[in-house]
C-alpha cells in the first residue's frame, strides 16, 4: 500500500503527498493532484516547489494553473536523485529569454522562457503525451545533469558519441534533429527521450539508450515491459 505524507503549507491548508510503490519519486494521486494543487494560492507556489524539491524557484506564481500542475507532474516523474538531491538548484519560470529561446541552463539553474510558459508551450511535443512546455523543462534539467561535477557526464558522453567534437566518428545516431546541433543538445535530448520515449529510443538509438541507463539513470528503466514488471 502507498504511504502518505502531509505538508502544512500555511495555517489551515494541508497538501497530501503520496508515494506509489513502484514510482521513482513522490507522485500525486489523480484526485489529490487536482484538488490540492488548485487549493494552492499563487503566492505559495514557489514555497511549495522549494519544500517539495529543494529548488529555489521564481515565477511559479505567474503560471497558469494547468502549467503549474504540469511542473509538479514533470518533476515527480524524474528520479529524486536527479531533482531534489540532484544538480538542479534554481528554477526560473517565465524568464525573459526572447521569442526564439524556449529554455536555457546556466550551471545549476534552469530558466524556462516566457514564450514557453504561454501559448507555445501548449503545443504537443513529438513525444506522445508531452507538451512542449513539459519537454523543455526536462530537456533543460538534462543539461544540469550533464554539466554537474565539472561536466563529468557530458565529457563521458562526448567521448563515446562525439569524439573530437565529431559526431560522425561516434556511435549510433541521435534521437532527434535538434540533437544534431551539438554534443550538449544530444545529451539533453537523450535524457528527455530516455525518460518519456524509452521504447522508441531503445529501438532507434540503442547505443544512447544503453549508455543512459547505467550512467545517468542508475539502471532504472521506463519502457513498457519495465513498468509492467
Amino acid at each position: 500500500m502507498p504511504t502518505r505524507r502531509f505538508a502544512l503549507l500555511w495555517p489551515g491548508v494541508v497538501v497530501v503527498l503520496d508515494r506509489v510503490p513502484h514510482g521513482v519519486g513522490p507522485a500525486w494521486s489523480a484526485m489529490d493532484s487536482i484538488q490540492q494543487l488548485e487549493a494552492l494560492k499563487r503566492s505559495a507556489r514557489n514555497r511549495f516547489l522549494a519544500g517539495r524539491y529543494g529548488l529555489v524557484s521564481v515565477g511559479a506564481d505567474r503560471l497558469s494553473r494547468h502549467k503549474f500542475q504540469q511542473i509538479v507532474e514533470t518533476l515527480d516523474d524524474l528520479p529524486p536523485d536527479l531533482v531534489r538531491n540532484g544538480p538542479i538548484a534554481g528554477l526560473s519560470l517565465g524568464a525573459d529569454l526572447g521569442l526564439e529561446t524556449y529554455g536555457e541552463t546556466v550551471d545549476t539553474s534552469v530558466a524556462i522562457g516566457l514564450v514557453t510558459c504561454r501559448g507555445v508551450g501548449n503545443r504537443p511535443h513529438v513525444i506522445p503525451g508531452l507538451t512542449l512546455f513539459q519537454a523543455t523543462v526536462v530537456h533543460e534539467i538534462g543539461h544540469t545533469v550533464a554539466f554537474a561535477d565539472q561536466r563529468r557526464l557530458q565529457t563521458a558522453f562526448e567521448h563515446v558519441f562525439w569524439p573530437g567534437d565529431d559526431r560522425a566518428r561516434g556511435q549510433g545516431r541521435p534521437v532527434s534533429t535538434y540533437a544534431l546541433l551539438s554534443a550538449s543538445e544530444d545529451f539533453a535530448e537523450s535524457f528527455l527521450h530516455y525518460r518519456y520515449n524509452a521504447d522508441w529510443m531503445a529501438r532507434s538509438s540503442p547505443e544512447r539508450y544503453a549508455w543512459m541507463r547505467p550512467y545517468v539513470f542508475g539502471g532504472r528503466e521506463f519502457r513498457a515491459r519495465a513498468r509492467a514488471g
